[in-house]
């Protein structure tokens, strides 16, 4: 019995020694060269590529307001229109913001339809149909010319003691000094004279004549008819004030000036677009920055990266506010 178990136990060993052993394979050691990069893969159109597009723009409403297709073009009768395919770099179409963008990542041969967000303020403001003036107006007596352009406006050099007008403006100046910038000239006028002050349609009268200021008392006749920007208005008074009563007229288009800030602004076109009791409401007009777009347009070519063109966010915001 012994022995068997010694037998036993060598042929376990043999077996256990003779099994296969399962060869192992050393991981391949590959390096890549410092200077070899693998390129980006393009997935479409990007800024400075040169694409030609056939393409229509319209508002929400359905209301074509740029295209290159001229029978299109007629029938909404635009007067200014592209004929033929549009070609343009990328991200300098001269377009609406937003219209090159969209066209990034597409492709020679596909059709596009999008909408284009608004990217800049939509300007609606309230103006109430009744302004109130005071009747007594005070006008600083001194004021400053720029010292370059003194010659071109009163058609001489400036001299201190001088008078002199020009017929663009109300009143006439006399000179009290002289600088590398600045011309200063003092109103000259005297109590009891009547002028027609700027932004007004009616006589005003001299009360006082200060060093610093002048004092007016505006004048016009009960009753009177203005022509105003948001069609006819009509005066009212007592001793101190003046009340202008306008009569807006729907979708009347007008210019008003814009103020963009920094003492600098632009004249725009308003219309109005709803009257109320006692107020009416006016929105900017004729800019397509501030809608909402519908383009469709087919890529017909792309010329890859003919110019490098660096593009900015859009900025979407709504400016509405009141007036007078």
């Amino acid at each position: 019995m012994k022995a068997s178990w010694v037998i036993l136990a060598i042929f376990t060993v043999l077996l256990v020694g003779c099994a296969p052993k399962q060869l192992e394979t050393p991981a391949a050691n590959i390096t890549t060269p410092a200077n070899i990069t693998t390129p980006p893969v393009k997935t479409g159109a990007v800024f400075g590529d040169l694409i030609t597009i056939n393409f229509v723009l319209s508002l929400e409403n359905g209301t074509v307001v740029d295209t290159n297709n001229e029978q299109i073009a007629k029938e909404n009768k635009l007067s200014d229109y592209l004929v033929g395919p549009y070609k343009f770099v990328l991200g300098q179409s001269g377009k609406v913001p937003g219209f090159d963008e969209a066209f990034l990542g597409t492709n020679t041969g596909e059709h596009l339809d999008t909408v284009i967000q608004p990217s800049e303020k939509e300007i609606i403001l309230g103006v109430n149909k009744t302004k109130v003036i005071d009747r007594m107006l005070y006008i600083n007596r001194k004021q400053a010319f720029g010292a370059t352009s003194f010659k071109e406006v009163f058609g001489r050099e400036p001299k201190v003691g001088d008078l002199v007008y020009n017929n663009k403006f109300v009143f006439k100046y006399k000179i009290l000094n002289i600088s590398n910038e600045t011309v200063i000239g003092e109103i000259s006028i005297k109590e009891g004279e009547k002028v027609t002050l700027p932004n007004t349609e009616w006589k005003s009268s001299v009360v006082k004549v200060a060093d610093n200021d002048i004092t007016f008392y505006q004048d016009p006749e009960e009753n009177q008819t203005l022509q105003t920007p948001f069609g006819p208005a009509k005066i009212n008074m007592t001793t101190s004030r003046i009340f202008i009563n306008f009569e807006p007229e729907l979708n009347r288009v007008f210019n008003r000036s814009f103020a963009l800030g920094g003492g600098f602004a632009i004249t725009q076109e308003f219309q109005i677009v709803d009257i109320q009791e006692d107020h009416f409401i006016i929105k900017r007009y004729g800019v397509l920055t501030d809608k909402k777009l519908k383009l469709s347009a087919d890529i017909l070519d792309i010329i890859e990266n003919v110019k490098e063109v660096k593009k900015g966010p859009l900025v979407t915001n709504v400016n509405k506010g009141t007036e007078n």
